[in-house]
């Protein structure tokens, strides 16, 4: 049973004594329509891309835009969170320090690593 309400029990089934609780009010944040004015150029984008049969209605070509949007935002959102990191790591005195003399150095041994690898993988067979 599934009901639009919050505080419903719902159950897997007969042999199933555990109860839970399903929160429907956020499964479909996009159930109230919305109106959105196009500009001249973007409105031409969008048939264009009708006529070429990319989509098949408006609404799908809005939809995509949307889905690339969240995805967008949910990168920029996890490099924020990457950055705060590792601004919380230099605080706490974490890493090191680097030079340019340190990061050539780094480079080398990524080198060299690289080329004991592929060495190793060609002997081996890989």
């Amino acid at each position: 049973m599934i009901s639009s309400r919050s505080d419903v029990p719902l159950t897997a089934g007969a042999e199933s004594r555990q109860r839970s609780f399903v929160d429907t009010s956020r499964l479909n944040i996009y159930r109230d329509p919305m109106n959105v004015e196009l500009t001249p150029d973007q409105r031409a984008l969008v048939t264009r891309a009708i006529e070429r049969r990319r989509f098949s209605r408006e609404e799908k070509v809005v939809h995509e835009a949307l889905v690339l949007w969240e995805e967008r935002d949910r990168s920029r959102l996890e490099l924020v969170a990457a950055l705060d990191e590792a601004k919380a790591s230099r605080e706490r005195g974490d890493g090191r320090t680097l030079s340019l003399e340190s990061l050539k150095a780094f480079g080398k041994e990524i080198t060299r690593r690289g080329r004991w690898r592929i060495e190793t993988e060609r002997f081996s067979g890989r």
